[in-house]
C-alpha cells in the first residue's frame, strides 16, 4: 500500500503523458522541399550563355533509375505519422519546349509560355528521391509544422488539382493566381501559405534577368524570334532598352544555398537550423510550429479552369 500512487499524482502523471504524446504528434508533421540541381550549371550572364548551357542540359546523359532534370527540380513532401505525399510540377512533354523554340520560334518567350502540365505522384517520385539521397544529388530543407499548417497545405494540393491549375505549367509562374507554375514557384507557394518564405530565400534562391522585348516571341508579342537571334545576343537589356523583367526561383541555387548554409551552421555552436543527413545528402531542419501559420486566402482572384 505504501507504493500505491496517490490519485492526485496519477492525474498529473497522465496529463504529462498526454502532453508529451500530443507534442510528438505535432512534431511528426513536416513540409520538406527537395532541391535537385541541373546536370550542368546554368549560366544566366547572357542570352548566349543561357542558351548554350540549357542545350547542354537537355542533351545530357540520363541517369539510370530516374528522370533527366535539365532545368533542375523542386519536389514537395508533406509527411505525418501515417502518410507521405510527394509531388512536383512538371510539363507533360519536353517536346513542347523544343517545338516552341525551334518550330514556333518563341525565342525567350518560351520562358513565359503556358503549356500542359501535371503534378507528379508519390509512387513515381519516391524511387528517384531515394536514389538521389544515396548519391548526394539532392539537398533538402524541412519545416516542422503544427496541425493547422499541415492541413492547410494538404487542402492546397487538393484544391490546386480540383481547380485544374495542375494542368498549367510555366506561364507567369504564379500558382496562387492560377496563371501557371513551374516546379520552383509551386514549391515556394507552400512556404508562402504558412508564412515561411523568408526574404533571404527571395534574394539567394532566385535568378533575375532583363530580357529585351525583341527576343520575346509567341503569345506575348505575337511575333516570331529565331533561336539564332537569341544565340547571337551577348548581353541582357540595359535599363533604357524595352525589356521584360523575369525573376525565377532556381533549383540549383536552392541546392547550393542549402549546402553552403549546412557548412556555415556546422561551424557555429548555435545556429538557426538543425543539421540533418540522409545517407550522402545534406539538409536543414527548422522548427516553425509556433511561427508557421496558415495564410488566407489560398488562391487570389482566380477562376476554375475545369468549368
Amino acid at each position: 500500500m505504501k507504493n500505491k500512487l496517490h490519485p492526485r499524482y496519477l492525474i498529473v502523471y497522465l496529463l504529462g503523458l498526454f502532453v508529451i504524446c500530443h507534442a510528438k504528434k505535432i512534431h511528426s508533421q513536416t513540409l520538406t522541399l527537395y532541391a535537385i540541381p541541373t546536370p550542368h550549371p546554368l549560366n544566366w550572364h547572357t542570352p548566349h550563355q543561357l542558351i548554350i548551357t540549357l542545350a547542354r542540359n537537355f542533351v545530357s546523359k540520363k541517369h539510370k533509375g530516374y528522370a533527366l532534370r535539365p532545368l533542375g527540380h523542386v519536389v514537395v513532401e508533406l509527411q505525418n505519422n501515417r502518410d507521405t505525399i510527394l509531388t512536383g510540377m512538371v510539363s507533360n512533354e519536353r517536346r513542347d519546349l523544343f517545338s516552341s523554340v525551334f518550330i514556333e520560334k518563341y525565342g525567350m518567350g518560351v520562358l513565359f509560355k503556358l503549356i500542359q502540365g501535371r503534378l507528379e505522384r508519390t509512387e513515381n517520385l519516391m524511387p528517384e528521391i531515394k536514389s538521389r539521397i544515396q548519391t548526394g544529388e539532392i539537398a533538402f530543407i524541412t519545416y516542422q509544422l503544427n496541425d493547422s499548417s499541415y492541413m492547410h497545405l494538404k487542402q492546397y494540393i487538393d484544391s490546386f488539382q480540383m481547380l485544374g491549375y495542375d494542368k498549367l505549367y510555366n506561364g507567369m509562374n504564379d500558382p496562387r493566381h492560377g496563371t501557371g507554375s513551374g516546379c520552383s514557384a509551386f514549391g515556394m507557394s507552400f512556404l508562402e501559405l504558412i508564412n515561411a518564405l523568408e526574404p533571404t530565400y527571395k534574394n539567394e534562391w532566385t535568378s533575375e534577368i532583363a530580357i529585351q522585348n525583341k527576343l520575346i516571341g509567341g503569345d506575348m508579342s505575337h511575333s516570331t524570334v529565331s533561336i539564332l537571334k537569341v544565340f547571337f545576343t551577348f548581353r541582357w537589356a540595359k535599363e533604357k532598352t524595352p525589356h521584360t523583367h523575369l525573376k525565377l526561383y532556381d533549383p540549383s541555387l536552392i541546392y547550393k544555398w542549402i549546402l553552403k548554409t549546412y557548412d556555415e551552421e556546422k561551424a557555429r555552436s548555435n545556429g538557426q537550423f538543425k543539421l540533418v543527413n540522409k545517407q550522402k545528402s545534406k539538409g536543414l531542419e527548422i522548427d516553425c510550429i509556433h511561427t508557421c501559420k496558415p495564410q488566407y486566402p489560398i488562391f487570389i482572384n482566380t477562376p476554375s479552369i475545369n468549368h
